[in-house]
């Protein structure tokens, strides 16, 4: 058996992260044991106080017209603060299968990451930071799948996933999606979720990933599910691009059909908001370096 212990400490713009990573393996077989912890202290002007379960604790981007400033602890600046398993088998000829559970926290009040709870508790008059989101108090909000490798053959991956859009914007901002110092990485409206940050990670899904030389192709899609949670509604993903030396270069085109569009009514520790919203879009983006 071989155990592997790795942690990262590092401090930039007033955040620190923490990073360990545990891997037990044997014979191509490895389940590993990891987590990013992200904690800073900073000020913000027009804020609403942090929010216990928003992801960030605050919101750089979205104001909300306060009058007021917030001092004090963020969590998930750089990173997004997470805790998860994955893990890994060798069935021989080339061919793997491999798991991920993986939740986020807010590490200021040890609360599991609820964006849903945030915005109801802004419609109802607790006035924290809050945002929407696919991220709302579920048991692993941020990936839960099984899937099966090839060398050759590509990889699938079955259940919650990351959109392949997600993907995208996290491999070419250039400071990979931090959440407090990033649009891209804060808002699924601009990158993440092409047109809707609950669109970021998508339940009931398959999404298929390959590489032939310099071209990298994939494809995503979501069972409709039931109304009442946040499974509602189906979408496809295509992704298509190059990686060549220096340049590199990716597309994804997104279209959903009935997906949440709001997600208070989702959160795991609140009942369902009244406020149902759900919408059809079409989205594409291209990036390159």
């Amino acid at each position: 058996m071989k155990t592997q212990l790795t942690t990262l400490v590092v401090l930039a713009l007033a955040s620190d992260v923490a990073c360990a990573d545990i891997t037990f393996g044997k014979d191509g077989n490895e389940v590993s044991i990891y987590g990013i912890l992200d904690v800073g202290v900073g000020s913000l002007e027009h804020s609403y106080g942090s929010s216990s379960f928003f992801i960030s604790g605050v919101n750089p981007y979205n104001l909300n017209s306060s009058p007021n400033s917030y001092t004090g602890l963020f969590g998930s600046g750089i990173s997004m603060s997470r805790v998860g398993i994955k893990g890994s088998a060798d069935l021989g000829s080339d061919w793997k299968a491999f798991f991920r559970l993986e939740t986020a926290v807010n590490v200021v009040s040890g609360e599991l990451s609820n964006n849903g709870k945030s915005l109801y508790n802004d419609i109802n008059g607790l006035k924290t930071a809050n945002g929407a989101s696919a991220i709302d108090g579920q048991a692993f909000q941020r990936a839960v799948y099984l899937g099966l490798s090839h060398t050759t053959a590509g990889q699938l991956e079955i259940g919650r996933t990351t959109n392949l859009s997600l993907d995208q914007e996290a491999q070419y901002d250039p400071v990979q999606g931090a959440y407090v110092f990033s649009p891209l990485g804060f808002s699924g409206g601009i990158g993440g979720g092409l047109g809707a940050t609950e669109n970021t990670r998508f339940d009931n899904s398959l999404k298929y990933e390959n590489k032939v030389g310099p071209v990298q192709f994939g494809a995503q899609y979501k069972f409709s599910g039931s109304k009442n949670d946040q499974s509602a509604g189906s979408a496809y993903v295509l992704m298509l691009g190059v990686d060549a030396g220096a340049f590199s270069a990716n597309g994804t085109y997104s279209q959903t059909t009935n997906t949440v569009a709001w997600a208070t009514q989702y959160s795991n520790v609140v009942a369902p908001d009244p406020n149902l919203q759900i919408e059809n879009t079409k989205g594409f983006m291209l990036s390159a370096l």
